[in-house]
């Protein structure tokens, strides 16, 4: 049964306090009115927050259209909607491009005509939530756009965060960014956020983005897990044609999770240190630019108030903090008190403390009480530096180390003493280098990047199953610093043994075209246990740039053995004139068969060189 409304003639004040509208309503059988301005016509609304959208009658609607402040492109489709009583009626989208609430006005507000003269008049959430976080006060609304701190002794935190993303939500769908490309296709860019979602103790924002046209290509749907507490700034990029509302961690740390599902198909999963909101310009109009950006701030302030449920360990009864200043700063780390026999590992290195020893580290076992936990080193100024954590003795979980200007330098992960993965700045160098896997181990990627981010070298540690002998190799990529993923030259070395060429190489020009395509010897596939390289073998091409055939030859590595069978010479030789002669590198070896003797170097048959 629909209800029966009262005209209420209300006393109505605005008092704008900081960055809070407050109005003064009296409220007459359950129910409030608020008096707004539709288009520039004053209309008496009903402020329904159960109502999700805003309604207007036929007579409102009819008085709009013959003043001309409704057109035929605000009219859009006919719809069928539930009332209260159950009953299914049919209405009208329209949009109403202007709405005017104390002062406050926004724009472009999608609205419903139901199909009758005398519907009451209902202002839902859709609209007032455009305007900031809503609250009803001792018959008072408030308005509030986020820029101000309330006392949150008796706040319910979880509904204030959910009403603050629904506000953000709203100022996402209403702004945006809508444009089309070189060749007149449409790009749609959207936003939105979901939850804050804890995971492993994290606190993330979780939002969605997305990029709409019809090139599959370029067409994405995005995933971001943005760690609350580690966010350092949010603040708007000027772009030509849009904003970038930009999210920054802290100390460039790259926590940001992201997550990249493309129409085509492909799926990139990765981690930055920022991730933006594309925006329309139209969100100067109403100066929600700040509003905006105090929005994601007040949430930051939510969650650091916000009682947390304490997860501390069973063990952490059994941890003491340990605070140690200095001359050059401080260092609070946690020990384990625990009297339990521990079971070391032999090959594992232990840090451990004592009052005299200060922290120090021994393979197999310790002198002390067992790092457990947290280890922060802070300079005489207060700035963090070291950030690593370690479980019973043992290195485990991230490792961060900066330097004295902030800037991140190192980042470790450490999996029960292992190093797991380590990314650095090398000495003097702008770039930095990526390592993944157990190092030196079967699977051990190291990568190299040039300050820009582009990569430049990849090595790859592995065995090779068709070896005679299982030693580990390394199969490096170089790349041409100045192109994108374009390899530059392609070869194996044994572990650790960078100038000893064995097996396929290949280089190439940067158009991608071969330049030079052979193989070396490979001691190991053929059963010798001793390392040397850069023999040539086989047949060996030369190539131009367009691809023509440059110039080819034929060559083979010659061995000779001491009587104990251990190998003496090896050489490389080349096929000239229906003939082998030496040609490249001649190695000699000890009779024990250890170690390289002596190293020499042949040119069509003549020695020139020797390293004895």
């Amino acid at each position: 049964m629909r209800k029966i409304i009262l005209f209420l003639l209300i006393i109505f004040t605005t008092n704008e306090v900081l960055a809070q509208t407050t109005i003064n309503l009296d409220r007459t059988n359950g129910v409030y009115t608020v008096p707004c301005k539709v288009n520039g016509i004053p209309m008496n609304f009903i402020f329904d927050t159960g109502a999700s959208n805003v309604t207007i009658s036929l007579t409102e609607a009819t008085f709009l259209i013959k003043q001309g402040l409704l057109g035929e492109n605000d009219i859009k489709e006919s719809v069928k909607y539930q009332i209260a009583n159950g009953d299914v009626n049919e209405g009208t989208n329209i949009i109403l491009r202007e709405i005017e609430i104390a002062g406050l006005k926004i724009q472009n507000v999608k609205a419903t005509i139901v199909h009758e003269q005398n519907a009451p008049l209902l202002l839902g959430m859709s609209a007032l939530s455009q305007l900031g976080k809503i609250e009803i006060e001792n018959n008072k609304l408030i308005i509030n756009d986020f820029s101000f701190k309330k006392n949150k002794e008796n706040v319910d935190f979880d509904k204030e965060i959910k009403e603050t993303i629904d506000w953000i939500n709203s100022i996402f769908v209403k702004y945006q960014f809508e444009t089309l490309d070189s060749n007149n296709d449409a790009i749609k860019h959207k936003a939105n956020i979901k939850e804050i979602i804890r995971i492993k103790e994290i606190d993330y924002i979780h939002c969605f983005l997305s990029q709409e046209t019809s090139r599959s290509y370029a067409s994405f749907k995005a995933q971001y897990l943005i760690p609350v507490n580690k966010i350092n700034s949010i603040h708007f990029n000027n772009r030509t044609s849009n904003y970038n509302l930009a999210i920054r961690i802290k100390n460039n740390e790259k926590s940001i999770i992201t997550q990249f599902d493309y129409k085509d198909g492909v799926t990139l999963n990765d981690v930055t240190d920022e991730c933006g909101f594309v925006l329309d310009k139209s969100i100067d109009e109403k100066n929600l630019k700040p509003k905006l950006k105090n929005a994601f701030e007040y949430i930051i302030d939510l969650y650091k108030s916000k009682p947390m449920i304490n997860n501390t360990s069973l063990n952490s009864k059994e941890n003491k903090e340990i605070t140690i200043k200095y001359k050059n700063g401080v260092e609070v780390f946690n020990i384990n008190l625990g009297n339990e026999q521990h079971n070391y590992k032999e090959d594992k290195e232990y840090f451990w403390y004592t009052e005299f020893s200060k922290i120090k580290s021994t393979k197999g076992g310790s002198g002390g009480n067992l790092l457990n936990g947290n280890y922060k080193f802070y300079d005489e100024n207060g700035n963090l530096l070291i950030d690593e954590n370690y479980s019973m003795g043992l290195k485990d979980g991230d490792r961060k180390k900066w330097d004295e200007k902030g800037e991140l330098t190192e980042i470790n992960k450490y999996e029960d003493g292992v190093s797991v993965y380590w990314k650095y700045h090398p000495d003097g160098d702008d770039g930095w280098v990526e390592q993944i896997g157990e190092m030196l181990n079967d699977g051990w990627i190291k990568n190299s990047y040039t300050k820009y981010g582009r990569l430049v070298a990849k090595q790859e540690t592995f065995f090779d199953e068709l070896d005679k002998i299982k030693k580990l190799k390394t199969k490096t990529t170089l790349y041409f610093s100045n192109s994108e993923n374009q390899i530059k030259e392609v070869f194996i070395t044994p572990m650790m043994f960078n100038n000893s060429l064995i097996g396929k190489y290949q280089k190439y020009y940067e158009n991608g075209q071969i330049e030079v395509s052979g193989e070396f010897f490979d001691s190991f596939k053929n059963g010798i246990k001793n390392y040397f390289g850069n023999i040539r073998i086989g047949d060996w091409k030369w190539y131009k740039e367009n691809g023509d055939l440059d110039g080819q030859g034929k060559y083979k590595a010659e061995l000779e053995y001491w009587d104990n069978g251990n190998i003496k010479f090896v050489y490389g030789m080349i096929y000239d004139n229906n003939e082998w002669i030496k040609h490249g590198f001649q190695y000699s070896f000890n009779e024990d068969g250890k170690g390289i003797a002596g190293k020499s170097e042949y040119t069509w048959g003549e020695l020139k060189k020797t390293d004895d």
